[in-house]
């Protein structure tokens, strides 16, 4: 009989890690399967943590992660507006939503 392969440590390590576990489905079940799989894009074990509502956690981290990241994009870009006072277009560079021209001539800075 053939003697086993040595497995590197680090491969050990992972198997104690991440036990394979399995099981016996029937054949609409495993179609159902198939097709979230197919329409999602999600493995067999993305969709066992949704089942479990694990998943939803690291959805959540990833969407507020994204967020921010826009948020900050779009906070450092330049984007064009008009001024409520005087209509005249302004490029923003920060928040403010009226220009600086109306701002000296009404006070609003010095």
């Amino acid at each position: 009989m053939p003697q086993a392969k040595h497995k590197p440590p680090s491969r050990e390590r992972y198997e104690a890690n991440n036990p394979t576990i399995s099981f016996r489905a029937s054949k609409e079940l495993r179609a159902k399967l198939k097709k979230v799989m197919d329409k999602t894009g999600k493995s067999y074990a993305d969709i066992m943590k949704d089942g479990l509502g694990m998943q939803t956690k690291s959805e959540e981290k990833a969407y507020k992660k994204g967020y921010q990241a826009g948020l900050k994009q779009v906070q450092m870009e330049q984007f064009s507006a008009i001024c409520p006072w005087c209509n005249r277009e302004i490029w923003r560079e920060s928040m403010s939503l009226i220009c600086k021209l109306c701002q000296r001539e009404y006070g609003l800075i010095k």
